[in-house]
């Protein structure tokens, strides 16, 4: 096949088997490749998949395939859908010799499987849970195209951390763009340094890019069974490198996530999010407004947690604002990747909170205390539409020493 058309399935999510297709192929007679058969009768059949971005590859296999073919024998291509838009599957067919069509030649086309199930998608943001992902061998995450990409970003998007950071420390003011070390050496010493590399947005590197799209494309269809949206907001890739037993300390996130490990391994304690023994409405709102990202941590809330040892190979999905703290493993340096997104509901959110920090102090002075964010949706919802008008007295007010 051509090189170009690769089988892009799902990168995020394990596919079920297609018992169905390889049943029918199996009765062909036919192996899942494009190869010569017993009988000179029997057809040809192919099997490949392709995304939109590879749709027009798609079809100059498929015709190169066709100008080889045999005058008595038949070609069925089975094309696993993975996007591919119908304006260009038209163009597709049209690109094929129209007297083969329906004849010497069939394109047959798999949509793309449901993997999402309704339990899955009724989780987002609601539980943390793991699961398997497919990466493990990306070429973008070898330790050698990382070695390259990094020392060539941006230097505001490469972060990193020269001391061992523990629970309590603030986890956004732990890191500078410089230390006593460039960024090569701090890779090159990381087993040892005590060290912790944050990459955010690698998928401006090339190398990246395909692997982003795939990843959002995975997102975007979580999100509309959940019925949250059908466009992830500001999604963006990060990526950690950290020395053996660091700890990312006890922090919250103002965005979903999907944490994905491939070297290493990693302890992670994740708490309910919502939960006010773990985070109190007080601070949570704070951390969002940006106003306050130092959390208060104690070790006994810990039995509040669900931990999860995590190896390569396994995703982890941490929802909106659930606080959560992690402890690489001893054994070796941990590569670890997240893609962070808003949904439509997540946005409502962060502004509701946003709009509770800024009227607590005016409603405190008359003894009141705003209504908890995530309990009634309505209720967020005229919030979060009232914040920005809400967040421009307040600071009218600071500003008169009111």
């Amino acid at each position: 096949m051509h090189q170009e058309v690769r089988a892009r399935i799902s990168a995020l999510f394990v596919y079920k088997h297609y018992y169905q297709l390889l049943e029918e192929m199996n009765t062909m007679k036919s192996d899942v490749a494009v190869k010569s058969t017993k009988s000179p009768q029997d057809p040809i059949v192919a099997l490949c998949g392709a995304d939109n971005t590879y749709a027009m590859p798609l079809a100059v296999t498929i015709r190169s395939a066709v100008e080889n073919l045999n005058s008595d024998r038949k070609l069925i291509w089975y094309v696993i859908d993975g996007g591919i838009t119908p304006s260009n599957k038209r163009r597709i067919l049209k690109s094929m010799p129209q007297s083969l069509l329906g004849n010497q030649l069939e394109i047959r086309w798999i949509p793309r499987p449901d993997v999402f199930s309704e339990n899955l998608a009724k989780r987002l943001d609601r539980e943390s849970f793991k699961f398997k992902h497919k990466l493990l061998g990306h070429p973008a995450l070898s330790l050698e195209n990382l070695a390259k990409v990094i020392p060539a970003l941006p230097k505001n998007h490469v972060h990193y951390s020269n001391k061992m950071m523990k629970n309590g420390d603030s986890f956004e003011q732990s890191f500078q763009h410089s230390n006593n070390l460039s960024i090569e050496e701090t890779i090159d010493s990381i087993r040892v340094s005590d060290s912790y590399i944050m990459i955010s947005s690698p998928e401006i590197d090339d190398s990246f890019a395909s692997l982003y799209r795939e990843l959002i494309t995975d997102v975007e269809t979580l999100m509309q069974k959940r019925g949250v949206g059908t466009k992830a907001i500001d999604p963006k890739l990060y990526l950690f490198i950290a020395s053996p037993n660091s700890i990312t300390p006890f922090h919250i996130d103002r965005y979903s996530t999907f944490l994905m490990q491939f070297r290493g391994s990693k302890e992670i304690c994740v708490f309910n999010p919502w939960d006010e023994r773990a985070v109190t409405s007080i601070a949570r709102e704070a951390y969002v407004a940006y106003a306050n990202t130092h959390l208060p941590w104690c070790l006994e809330n810990d039995v509040l947690a669900t931990k999860f040892v995590f190896h390569p190979g396994e995703t982890l999905h941490i929802p909106f604002v659930a606080g959560h703290h992690v402890k690489n493993g001893s054994e070796d340096v941990s590569i670890s990747m997240s893609i962070i997104f808003n949904t439509r509901q997540t946005m409502m959110w962060r502004k509701a909170l946003t709009f509770n920090h800024s009227i607590r102090p005016i409603l405190e002075r008359f003894d009141i205390t705003p209504a908890p964010v995530g309990v009634h949706f309505w209720r967020d919802t005229a919030k979060a539409y009232f914040q920005r008008p809400v967040s421009r007295v307040t600071k009218l007010l600071k500003s008169s020493k009111y």
